[in-house]
C-alpha cells in the first residue's frame, strides 16, 4: 500500500506542492495555476490517501479549470486507482473477500470510488 508520505514525495517530484489545512470544505483540491494540492486535515488516512492520489491525477494529467469536469474527474479517479491498487493486490483481495465492492474497499483500504475506477480501468484494458 502506498502511504501518504510517499504520495507527497510523488507530488514534489512532479513540481506540485501539498498544503494542509482545516478550512477546506472538501477533502482535497488541486490548483493548476499554482501547482498546489490543498488537503483538509482530519479526514482519516483512507480518504486522505485516496483524495491525494486523485488530486495527483489532476496534476499529472494537466487538468485545468474549464475542461470537461466529468471526464477530468473520471480520469483522475482512474489514475488514482491505478496508483493505489495493484492488480495483484486486487486479485488477492477478491480471493479473500469476494467481489462485493464494499468488502474489497475495506480489504484494500480505499474508497468505493477507487474500486469503481479500478474496475473501469481493467474493463477497458
Amino acid at each position: 500500500m502506498i502511504e501518504i508520505a510517499e504520495l507527497v514525495l510523488r507530488a514534489e517530484a512532479m513540481g506540485v506542492r501539498v498544503e494542509w489545512g482545516r478550512d477546506l470544505p472538501v477533502p482535497a483540491e488541486y490548483d493548476h495555476a499554482r501547482r498546489v494540492i490543498r488537503m483538509a486535515d482530519g479526514r482519516g488516512d483512507c480518504v486522505t490517501r485516496c483524495s491525494l492520489a486523485h488530486e495527483l491525477g489532476h496534476a499529472a494529467l494537466m487538468h485545468e479549470p474549464g475542461g470537461d469536469y466529468l471526464a477530468q474527474e473520471r480520469s483522475a479517479n482512474m489514475y488514482a486507482a491505478k496508483l493505489l491498487i495493484s492488480e495483484d493486490a486486487y486479485r488477492r483481495a477478491e480471493r479473500i473477500v469476494g467481489h462485493d465492492p464494499r468488502a474489497l474497499a475495506k480489504e484494500l483500504d480505499v474508497t468505493l470510488v477507487m474500486i469503481a475506477a479500478w474496475r473501469m480501468c481493467h474493463r477497458a484494458a
